[in-house]
């Protein structure tokens, strides 16, 4: 698996160049994560998605297989950061988001920032978002609205991958919830 270096520095805050090299034997824990990780490409899903799995894959295999030191935040806890980037989400998550933007938003890496978010909410941004929308389109669906309609407007980019993420979080199809 080819990892960009300047992606990598932006998401870790490390320059992979002066890693040394390194092997480990991957415990169970990091295997299921891997499956998790490269079965999700078989999923349609957003950038956003996609994003913070690679960095959360990564980022534990470096730091908890290869106990590298490196972003991993001291205080965990909901700060100011944290509760402004929330608040950021829940004003967009109609929008596609990207995980460089939120980055940006409280100035720290990406994996700093899944690892808080995380934390503090028991979800990652995408999950919080995903959840955000289905919560919508729950409302639109009980309004009447059509299927097509209401993906589109919660933000999912085809039908498919809205009544599969429908499925997902409540589970029943969009057609029979409504």
């Amino acid at each position: 698996m080819y990892v960009d270096p300047e992606w990598f520095c932006l998401a870790f805050e490390l320059d992979a160049r002066t890693l040394p090299p390194q092997t480990a034997q991957l415990t169970e824990k990091s295997i299921k994560l891997k499956n998790h990780f490269f079965g999700s490409f078989a999923l349609p899903q957003d950038s956003l998605a996609v994003e913070s799995e690679a960095v959360f894959f990564i980022g534990k295999l470096l730091f908890d297989e290869f106990d590298l030191a490196g972003p991993r935040p001291v205080a965990l806890q909901k700060d100011n950061a944290v509760s402004a980037l929330k608040d950021y989400i829940d004003k967009h998550f109609l929008e596609q988001i990207q995980l460089d933007h939120l980055a940006d938003i409280i100035k720290q890496s990406k994996f700093s920032l899944l690892r808080k978010f995380s934390k503090a909410y028991k979800f990652t941004p995408h999950a919080y978002i995903l959840n955000k929308r289905i919560n919508k389109a729950k409302q639109l669906l009980s309004d009447g609205a059509p299927i097509a309609e209401t993906a589109a407007q919660c933000g999912f980019y085809d039908q498919s991958h809205f009544v599969k993420t429908f499925r997902l979080y409540v589970g029943m199809t969009p057609i029979e919830y409504k």
